[in-house]
């Protein structure tokens, strides 16, 4: 059930950012695309900062 409701909130969180994106002037169908795009370019990055591993240096 939490599940659900985790996959619920971010798909809500999610749309929120894509259409404040867009909505800076009147939004067109280009501008949603556009925001889109650049939305889940930022969450790549955030994620692959997140899962990234740590630098180490290994002991010899």
């Amino acid at each position: 059930m939490f599940e659900r409701l985790w996959w619920f909130v971010s798909g809500i969180v999610a749309g929120g950012v894509v259409t404040v994106r867009a909505l800076r002037r009147r939004p067109r169908p280009d501008d949603l695309k556009h925001a889109i795009y650049h939305t889940s370019a930022d969450l790549m990055g955030l994620a692959s900062r997140v899962v990234a591993p740590r630098d180490r240096v290994l002991d010899r």
